[in-house]
């Protein structure tokens, strides 16, 4: 037998085994188990025609930002925060506010359990 046969055969059997262990572990696989039903939360009231009138609103705020910072009207984003603190004050009860680089808002909803994953 020379050494071409050898490495044919040797590669047949390693084919063969990997082979073999996919099928034994086919043949031993248990799906997880089902979780069981999740209470959910009951769900909050949405009044979709004050969301589309709120989004209304806001869309009139010409907060364009442009390349050149001197270009960008500064008035209109001041607008669109005051804006946002009149319209949503639960949110901005429960959440705190910071402004970064004089305009951008960044909202921080802290959660009830410190030790859990964000």
């Amino acid at each position: 037998m020379g050494w071409k046969s050898k490495v044919a055969l040797g590669t047949v059997g390693v084919v063969a085994v990997l082979a073999g262990v996919v099928v034994v572990r086919t043949a031993t696989f248990k799906p997880p188990a089902p979780a069981g039903d999740v209470p959910l939360a009951a769900a909050r009231p949405f009044d979709a025609a004050k969301a589309a009138a709120h989004l209304g609103e806001a869309v009139h705020f010409q907060t364009v930002s442009h390349q050149d910072v001197a270009e960008n009207d500064l008035a209109q984003w001041d607008a669109l925060h005051a804006w946002l603190q009149t319209t949503y004050p639960a949110a901005h009860k429960a959440m705190t506010r910071e402004v970064v680089g004089g305009h951008a808002l960044i909202y921080t909803w802290k959660g009830s359990d410190p030790s859990l994953p964000p």
